[in-house]
């Protein structure tokens, strides 16, 4: 009798090992997938209709069968009604695959597809997602917001290729083709604390601002192609291409490491108080803008300049980095720009030093002339300036208008291309009441403007026109 009761004991255990659930076909009234009767097996294509809810309760693993190498013959979960699979830290949902590929592909079922035009919904946490072909996507635009936490992308061709709002919290995004792209429409990402790596791309062709701070991105090939947004407090290392071919970057506190290319064709925005270390290129930059109290060290060319002056253009405005120890250049200047950069350290004391680590018009006649400046060791005290060049042949002299930006602002305007005996701004209200003065003998000039109420204010020196700016 004892002995009978060891084995009906075993053979409870064994079963509920080894259970699982075989799904295919249609969904036509509310469903729930048990973490009891985990996993599930996805057999063929899995289509909830309209008005239906399908719920999978935390801890459930959803395995997807392999079933050819063609994609229009894959599993997929069609979504006509609501799938609702909000798993936890502790037991988070899995859609992964049910063996080792047998194709050799690595993308092996087609994702969640969404039919928006049947009301098809997703309310997804805490989710891993792997080896999908188009990730988790919709048929239209979804002008609304979907949140993801702690959740995982894995060796999908495409992750999350939605044209909507993406808010990301803790998320991991590794080996995919792209983490988020073709948001040609509408969308936006906002990622917090979040992981890339070792994706082909990380974010390509997102038609609205992204919001990005506190997250990693390490071995990806390329990682921003044609977005605009703002970054805080990021690293990136090891990658391909950084930034590529971008719109207005905010880049703030952020470390890159041993790229290829940390920043190219990047124009309007600024990069403040980050460092570039050992890439190939630390950065590039051209028009309207700010590149202020970075470190640019050990790279193969630390900062370049591209672009040609034309009227009406606001010159790049360089100050307080230290652009130091780069291997062939310091700074490659291949635009046509003039620019006093004495307010930059380049960590050498000799002229002829800091020079031959300054490709500039000297080496190429096509190419613009930088003044530079040189310090002491500590790079806070500036022992003699050489000026190539006197800046009085910018936008200022040909139209007697000053160059500023930005404009609208939030706290600082800055002010480039001047004349050398400029060096007293004032500032009015609309009803002429001097709101703030400031003396300057520098070439290019930053007014800090937080003090003052938002609203209309006029910028006015001796030789040049009033400038109308908005605080906001």
């Amino acid at each position: 009798m004892k002995k009978l009761l060891l084995l009906l004991v075993f053979l409870i255990g064994f079963t509920s090992i080894y259970a699982q659930t075989n799904v295919s076909g249609g969904i036509f009234s509310n469903t729930t997938w048990t973490k009891a009767n985990s996993p599930y097996i996805m057999t063929g294509p899995v289509v909830v209709f309209p008005n239906v809810t399908l719920t999978i309760e935390p801890g459930v693993v959803v395995k997807i069968k392999e079933l050819s190498s063609n994609l229009s013959l894959q599993v997929y979960l069609e979504l006509r009604g609501k799938l609702s699979a909000k798993g936890t830290s502790a037991n988070p949902i899995s859609f992964i695959p049910d063996s080792t590929t047998t194709t050799g592909l690595e993308y092996m079922w087609q994702g969640i597809l969404v039919k928006t035009v049947h009301g098809g919904k997703i309310d997804l946490d805490h989710i891993i997602f792997n080896n999908s072909y188009y990730g988790i996507s919709y048929d239209d635009v979804l002008y609304d917001t979907l949140r993801f936490n702690e959740c995982k992308f894995n060796h999908n061709q495409y992750a999350l290729a939605i044209n909507t709002n993406l808010i990301l919290n803790n998320c991991e995004f590794a080996n995919n083709g792209v983490a988020h792209s073709l948001m040609y429409v509408y969308g936006s990402v906002t990622a917090k604390n979040c992981i890339y790596k070792n994706n082909s791309a990380c974010m390509a062709f997102v038609s609205n601002p992204v919001y990005v701070e506190n997250s990693t991105y390490e071995n990806n090939t390329s990682c921003f192609l044609q977005i605009s947004g703002k970054f805080k407090n990021c690293d990136f290392k090891n990658n391909g291409k950084v930034f590529q071919e971008n719109g207005t970057l905010e880049i703030d506190s952020s470390y890159f490491f041993k790229n290829s290319v940390g920043i190219d064709a990047f124009g309007v925005g600024s990069i403040k108080n980050s460092s570039f270390i050992e890439n190939g290129l630390g950065l590039s930059v051209g028009a309207s803008s700010v590149i202020e109290n970075n470190i640019i060290t050990k790279n193969d060319v630390g900062l370049g300049l591209a672009g040609t002056f034309s009227p009406g253009m606001v010159l790049p405005f360089i100050k307080d980095n230290k652009i130091c120890d780069n291997i062939l250049y310091n700074l490659e200047n291949k635009s046509d720009f003039n620019l006093g950069l004495e307010n930059n350290c380049f960590c050498l004391t000799d002229s002829v030093a800091i020079d031959a680590k300054i490709y500039d018009g000297y080496d190429d006649f096509t190419r613009g002339l930088i003044n530079f400046a040189a310090y002491d060791s500590t790079c806070t005290t500036i022992t003699q300036k050489f000026i190539k060049i006197k800046l009085n042949t910018g936008i200022a002299s040909i139209k007697k208008e000053l160059a500023v930006f930005p404009n609208p602002l939030q706290d600082k305007l800055y002010i480039n291309g001047l004349s050398e005996n400029e060096n007293t701004w004032s500032v009015y209200d609309t009803l002429g009441k001097k709101a703030l003065e400031a003396n300057t003998d520098e070439n290019n000039v930053v007014l800090d403007l937080s003090d003052l109420t938002n609203g209309v204010y006029f910028l006015r020196s001796a030789n040049y026109l009033p400038v109308k700016i908005i605080k906001y």
